[in-house]
């Protein structure tokens, strides 16, 4: 490899054999856009079945918006009192299982609450 390479060197010297004329890209641009054909725009205006189908979309969106909300609320207000204090206490035993995990105690947690971000 070292000797094609050298040989190559002997041969052609370090001079680059490509070349580019004088101000050939000064002109390029414009001589590119005079070779390309002309072409008209074209407005296309959407069909109605297009739009109709916009429409669908959108009011399928908004009903299942609505249903979702309304399952939400219906849910949250028939959850007893029982309901949320056995999901805060398992909320807090997932934490007090997590902070285990990590051995994270109280001086932990204060300083990183109390450091400068």
């Amino acid at each position: 490899m070292k000797n094609e390479e050298k040989y190559l060197k002997s041969q052609i010297g370090t001079r680059n054999p490509f070349t580019v004329p004088e101000g050939y890209f000064d002109s390029f641009t414009a001589r590119m856009m005079e070779q390309l054909p002309e072409r008209t725009p074209v407005a296309v205006a959407p069909s109605r079945q297009h739009r109709l189908r916009v429409w669908l979309y959108a009011a399928a969106c908004a009903v299942l918006g609505l249903f979702g909300t309304a399952v939400y609320f219906s849910q949250l207000e028939s959850a007893d009192s029982s309901e949320l204090s056995v999901a805060s206490t398992s909320i807090e035993n997932y934490l007090d299982e997590a902070a285990d995990y990590v051995m994270v105690d109280n001086h932990d947690i204060y300083a990183c609450l109390a450091s400068d971000y």
